[in-house]
């Protein structure tokens, strides 16, 4: 009988301390709120009285950027390697089939600027660029139409933590239209991944808790084998 609350004790520790390891490391992340802007190859061409058009003199890139829909963030990241994915709002291509589809004059000044303020575990904007590429011809013929190709950026916090900010590269291989069925064929999610890289040491290096936590537990078991052999 002994022994098995010997035993029932020192598998109680061991829980506490896979719960105290998975714990203590946990690094808290709040987002307050985001923003693209778009290059200045994107936009609406409109005729001499105001109104959309799409001719031989079309410069713009019909593609929409919207943050309407982001939603503050607030999560934590438990150990190196975790991540968290959000969406921060829509990237919407509709560049008509009109006039050839996409002109050579339609494909430059189409980077992207993403901004995204973080107020935990540091504070400030943090900056995220994509390049976009785009092919000329016909947005209906399922070719890719449109590329944006983002750049991860690396962030510190603290002394020595550090965390990655990566959003989903996007391909385009139909406009939205007008008819039903192609309505939302060039919608997209604007997809942002954050990846914990270290955890923070700010006052120095330290045992990790986990070790601590195993420490102690070999002494309980030293201390439960000794009462065992006295009794």
């Amino acid at each position: 009988m002994k022994s098995l609350g010997l035993k029932a004790l020192l598998v109680s520790a061991i829980a506490t301390v896979s719960f105290a390891s998975g714990n203590a490391a946990a690094v808290p992340f709040t987002v307050n709120s985001a923003s693209l802007t778009p290059g200045a190859g994107y936009g609406i061409d409109v005729n001499g009285s105001g109104n959309p058009t799409e001719n031989a003199n079309s410069t713009l890139l019909d593609v929409r950027f919207s943050t309407a829909s982001f939603v503050a963030q607030n999560f934590t990241l438990n150990a190196i390697g975790d991540t968290k994915i959000f969406n921060i709002g829509t990237i919407d291509f509709r560049e008509p089939n009109g006039s050839q589809g996409i002109r050579s004059a339609e494909t430059d000044f189409l980077g992207v600027v993403a901004k995204l303020v973080f107020t935990n575990p540091d504070s400030g904007e943090k900056v995220i660029s994509a390049n976009g590429q785009a092919t000329t011809g016909s947005t209906q013929d399922g070719d890719v139409d449109l590329i944006i190709d983002w750049a991860p950026v690396l962030v510190s916090f603290g002394t020595t933590g550090q965390y990655r900010i990566d959003f989903t590269d996007l391909s385009f291989t139909r406009e939205s239209s007008g008819t039903a069925a192609f309505a939302n064929a060039g919608l997209r999610n604007a997809e942002v991944t954050v990846t914990l890289l270290a955890l923070d040491q700010t006052n120095g290096t330290v045992p990790e808790p986990s070790s601590l936590a195993l420490s102690g537990l070999g002494l309980l078991a030293v201390g439960l084998m000794t009462r065992r052999r006295k009794t």
